[in-house]
């Protein structure tokens, strides 16, 4: 078997163990995570914002705004596109991205048209997603995309935090938001 698949393999196989050790799958909805994609919601103007996390065969979502949907299969999932990166990712017109054009919340009753996702990452790996939805495309340049960053990592230091001590008080991380460069 070749190194880098190898490796891939391993990398997922430690991804899921802190998963499983951070006890994030199937768990119930709390209220600090419902007040984040809420606000997401609103900030962003968009029906739907979620806190999600995969494992490797479902997508859990923790936190929900305007779906009821708890879970579904990581192959139905839109969000599992943004765990390939350590970056944001931003779908403006879902109709018109090679991956997503024929999904099925596209095409199926849905009819979702714009995706941004940021990753949430704990020790290194992308255990799931901060991500807002709409039913309408976006531009990708009116996005401020450092939002969802933000949030991704407040959701990650909430979930280090209470994996190393469940009774211990959160503390943030600084964030910084990006310099644009002239």
């Amino acid at each position: 078997m070749p190194s880098s698949i190898t490796n891939a393999a391993v990398h997922e196989e430690q991804r899921l163990t802190l998963l499983e050790r951070c006890r994030l799958m199937n768990t119930a909805q709390e209220r600090s995570y419902d007040l984040i994609v809420e606000g997401l919601a609103r900030l962003y103007g968009v029906p739907i914002a979620l806190i999600t996390f995969l494992d490797g065969q479902r997508q859990f979502i923790k936190a929900n705004v305007g779906t009821d949907v708890r879970e579904m299969p990581v192959t139905e999932s839109l969000c599992q596109y943004t765990l390939e990166s350590d970056s944001p990712l931003v779908l403006p017109d879902l109709t018109q991205d090679w991956r997503c054009h024929s999904h099925s919340l596209v095409t199926g009753d849905e009819e979702l048209r714009f995706y941004a996702g940021a990753p949430i990452i704990v020790d290194g790996y992308r255990l799931g997603t901060v991500c807002i939805f709409d039913r309408v495309p976006h531009s990708a340049n009116d996005l401020d995309a450092s939002l969802l960053v933000h949030m991704a990592m407040m959701v990650a230091a909430t979930i280090k935090a209470r994996s190393e001590n469940p009774r211990a008080p959160v503390s943030y991380p600084r964030y910084r938001a990006p310099q644009n460069e002239a």
